[in-house]
């Protein structure tokens, strides 16, 4: 269905007919949920034509309409959630009333309220987190180990410009040879030790 309409979509006399009378049915599309594309596909056009009447909004006034349009059944949706979650976030009251069927005087049932109460629901934390996190993020993030690794990947890149900045000495290779020498210094040193505690050993046996 939507090839059946894809070029006829591009013409005035289309849009005219078919796509302007349907700007409140647009709008409710919006407020429902309903995506660009599932909104072009009751419309009988292709995305990409939805599309490019919201794109040549600034352009063409009857585009403007189609976004506009959109725009406002999506705000309009924004609010009504955006409402519901601050009040579940910060607690509400409301009316319990209870009703119940009485026989009037003349044989009819009637509903009669019996009782009301006024219900206090308290806030609920999930709600309250949620909105923080999202509204104040700066003040309520709740990702420790995200902000420990901001702080680490700071102090880092300080130590990295302190290196640059202040470079550290290169030391220059030892000689080998002179290694060695030493080496062999200690060795002698040793076994001239050892040599000495044998000779006074046997002087004692004797």
């Amino acid at each position: 269905m939507l090839e059946e309409y894809k070029d006829k979509s591009q013409t005035k006399t289309y849009f005219n007919r078919y796509i302007m009378p349907r700007i409140d049915l647009i709008e409710g599309y919006a407020r429902m949920g309903y995506s660009n594309a599932e909104i072009a596909e009751k419309l009988h056009i292709v995305p990409a034509t939805l599309d490019k009447y919201v794109r040549l909004a600034d352009e063409d006034e009857r585009y403007a309409k189609i976004r506009d349009a959109l725009q406002r059944g999506r705000e309009q949706t924004d609010i009504l959630v955006e409402n519901a979650l601050l009040k579940r976030a910060i607690g509400y009251k409301h009316k319990e009333i209870v009703k119940e069927r009485k026989i009037d005087q003349d044989g009819n049932y009637e509903l009669v309220i019996t009782k009301v109460t006024q219900k206090e629901i308290p806030p609920d934390v999930g709600a309250a987190t949620y909105w923080l996190e999202h509204r104040a993020q700066k003040r309520w993030n709740t990702n420790p180990i995200a902000e420990a690794n901001e702080v680490l990947a700071n102090q880092a890149i300080l130590k990295i410009a302190d290196l640059i900045n202040n470079p550290v000495p290169i030391r220059e290779p030892e000689d080998p040879t002179k290694e060695y020498e030493e080496l062999e210094k200690k060795n002698d040193t040793e076994k001239s030790e050892t040599t000495k505690v044998v000779k006074r050993k046997r002087k004692f046996d004797d």
